[in-house]
């Protein structure tokens, strides 16, 4: 038995939804839906499904058991309101919604009999990151000090073409690189822990694109392409995050969790990757190996669209809960409110809790 998924959006991140449905032996691709004519011709050149100018129509015509919404983030609250009330099952990309409000829109129009899964916690289910997740579980850490995630793009060479405008403009998708990159690295880190950790206050700075490189976005861009902020969290916990592309440094990437009694190094991306602990022993701090392998791009993207048909197929919450995901928003809401207004900004004011 496999999920019917109907996609909808067959862009850049459709074409993928659609190839790792392609490659899950739990899932079938039913049906796609696109509002651009030219896009919808290439989904009928390229798949053998039905193919739709809209969403009601597809949820009207199509046989279909869920939807995925591979769309950018302005209309994907409403789109998945239209979805749930229609009785399917649905996959957001990240991030959820342009803001914790639209997102608790989502939460309330979700019946009981619904799986409604989010994009964002993909990184989460790689074989890495679980092997991360026990060893943070079984408590060798210690009590968790930090969280903290770090990642800059380096600025690439004069654009060919121009990029999309709804990545770098706030009317479209709610900011820039928190939004499209950032929620990532929120959802890794507090996966990692369990979700046991409860964000409180954040105080955040942000940049938009340099001056020397303003013309690389698209014109009328007018978001952010760096923040770095800092959350206070529950039992003393601070969450350290620093996002930034477009950057006037070397691309990297790092990831870390500290406790009183270890720290866990590690990278969210795939490719040939070693998780590291260092541990305090007598000799003094010791590093060991606890995970090492290789992971892929299709590993990424498969990995999203099995959790989310098991969870269906076996009638249970999927790991990738839009709960969590509402929380991250509550997150990167108040990390914008602190940016613009210099001060701190409590979490708790980001939207109401369920």
């Amino acid at each position: 038995m496999s999920v019917r998924i109907g996609l909808a959006g067959y862009g850049v991140i459709g074409r993928i939804h659609a190839a790792a449905i392609g490659r899950s032996a739990q899932a079938e691709l039913a049906a796609v839906a696109d509002i651009k004519e030219d896009v919808r011709s290439a989904a009928v050149s390229d798949l053998q499904v039905p193919v739709y100018a809209s969403i009601s129509d597809m949820l009207e015509h199509a046989d279909i058991d869920a939807v995925t919404l591979a769309f950018p983030a302005e209309k994907r609250a409403d789109a998945a309101c239209e979805v749930l009330s229609a009785g399917k099952h649905v996959l957001i990309e990240k991030p959820i919604a342009m803001n914790a409000e639209a997102a608790d829109r989502i939460i309330a129009a979700k019946p009981s009999s619904s799986v409604a899964a989010c994009a964002s916690m993909r990184f989460c289910l790689l074989p890495s990151s679980r092997a991360a997740q026990a060893y943070i579980a079984s408590g060798k850490l210690g009590a968790i000090r930090s969280l903290s995630a770090r990642t800059f793009t380096a600025a690439p060479a004069t654009p060919s073409s121009v990029p999309p405008t709804w990545r770098l403009r706030r009317t479209e998708n709610g900011g820039g690189i928190m939004m499209n990159l950032g929620c990532y690295d929120l959802n890794y880190l507090f996966g990692l822990a369990g979700w046991n950790i409860r964000a409180e206050e954040v105080l955040a700075r942000s940049w938009q694109i340099a001056p020397a490189i303003a013309a690389y976005p698209a014109p009328g861009s007018d978001a952010e392409t760096h923040l770095c902020g800092s959350i206070a969290c529950s039992n003393g916990i601070i969450c350290h995050i620093e996002r930034g592309e477009y950057m006037a440094c070397a691309s990297a990437s790092a990831i870390s969790i500290i406790g009183d009694k270890g720290t866990l190094s590690l990278s969210m991306f795939p490719g040939e990757k070693t998780i590291y602990a260092d541990t305090i022993t007598p000799r003094g701090v010791e590093r060991k190996v606890i995970w090492s392998g290789t992971e892929t791009w299709d590993d990424v993207h498969r990995l999203l669209i099995e959790e989310f048909a098991s969870s269906i197929l076996e009638r249970r919450s999927p790991e990738t809960s839009i709960h969590q995901a509402r929380e991250i928003q509550r997150m990167t809401d108040a990390l914008y409110a602190s940016s613009l207004s210099g001060s701190a900004a409590s979490i708790a004011s980001q939207g109401a809790r369920s």
